[in-house]
């Protein structure tokens, strides 16, 4: 029997977007194990007979000492449970994680990005110098030991190949984000003639928070009867992230509503019209995916990750990244064509149970287990 260690940063992304994986890994016959920083999801994991290693991770920040003490604990890790394979999820796992196995001679290693991040588009000084010692080690450690990497879209794909990460045998384009689809009902959409756009997102500044803030304020100064919601949390220890007290400043002004973080966002769908997320980059959005599959309206960027979701008029509205102009007419348009908004949904409803329902994905990526 194959053992498996699946490494993230947080058990909440593991409980929220892994665990398919884990769980159709384990009905195949495979060992399988959680590394991952610890929270309040530990026990939700545990519950499904998954073993959770907790290991603390630093996210979005580079600390010379914990960084070193993390790949220490990581080769400890590795050494005892001697996995057959370690599959690594987002940034500092894939860096770390394949550091650790290449000096463990861990047989298999597979690297998912599950979005490029900053890191690897950002133009600043510190972090290109950053870039290219983690590209070099990452193409090192390729070149020697078996390893794949998996991409959420086909501009990340070139993207890895192109910074020389990985050569394009190495780099597999495959979705590792689904949604379990029965459990997602077509919605009707909510009576009464105001309109609700939502944004359903962490609040940070590269998920197009203040383009849709300001793209409220021109249709509110134009009188269009309609409620913009921000639905979700901002996130600590992230440069992106926005202070609850701006967000509920704009809120005081009257451009939005900030409901903050909402358990349940099926009731958010059943009160909303349209969905939309702004966002500068994505690998692919859970959010998005949810709001399609309740036959919700999507208007997204015409960015990594929007585009390999949505067609332009054919499932949704594609709209320039950070350009508030162009957010406030794809709103406006399907605020007043709700014949177009509904039709859209239907599409992006269909679309969404055909590609993206957990189980297919799920086989897919427990696949490449070999």
């Amino acid at each position: 029997m194959k053992k498996i260690i699946i490494f993230t940063n947080t058990d909440w992304h593991f409980y929220n977007h892994l665990l398919p994986i884990a769980l159709t890994a384990k009905i195949k016959g495979y060992e399988v194990k959680v590394l991952t920083d610890i929270s309040e999801f530990k026990d939700k994991i545990e519950q499904h007979n998954l073993p959770v290693i907790p290991i603390s991770i630093k996210r979005g920040s580079i600390n010379l000492f914990t960084d070193l003490l993390l790949l220490i604990k990581l080769i400890r890790i590795l050494n005892k449970e001697k996995p057959d394979i370690l599959h690594n999820f987002t940034i500092k796992p894939i860096f770390y994680g394949s550091i650790s196995a290449f000096l463990c001679n861990t047989p298999q290693i597979i690297n998912t990005f599950v979005g490029m991040g900053l890191l690897f588009i950002s133009n600043k000084f510190l972090l290109k110098c950053l870039r290219k010692i983690i590209v070099k080690i990452l193409s090192l450690i390729s070149y020697y030991k078996s390893m794949l990497f998996v991409v959420q879209n086909d501009d990340d794909l070139a993207l890895v190949v192109k910074l020389g990460i990985a050569p394009p045998n190495l780099v597999i384009k495959q979705c590792s984000v689904g949604i379990e689809t029965k459990k997602f009902p077509l919605l009707p959409e909510p009576l009464g003639n105001k309109i609700v756009v939502a944004l359903v997102a962490r609040m940070l500044i590269d998920k197009g928070v203040y383009e849709f803030i300001y793209a409220a304020k021109i249709l509110k100064q134009k009188n269009i009867d309609a409620e913009f919601w921000l639905v979700g949390q901002p996130e600590q220890n992230n440069k992106q992230s926005i202070a609850q007290s701006i967000l509920e400043d704009y809120q005081n002004l009257g451009y939005i509503k900030y409901l903050g973080y909402q358990k349940d966002i099926e009731e958010i769908w059943k009160k909303a019209h349209i969905a939309v997320l702004p966002s500068y980059r994505e690998g692919l959005s859970r959010s998005l995916l949810e709001a399609g599959a309740y036959g919700r309206a999507i208007i997204t960027t015409n960015a990594p990750g929007g585009r390999e979701l949505i067609q332009d008029k054919i499932n949704g509205l594609l709209v320039k990244p950070q350009n508030i102009e162009d957010l406030a007419i794809a709103m406006e348009l399907l605020i007043t064509r709700p014949s177009l908004r509904k039709h859209l949904g239907i599409k992006i409803r269909q679309d969404i149970l055909e590609k993206y329902d957990n189980q297919l994905i799920s086989e897919k990526m427990v696949n490449f287990y070999g």
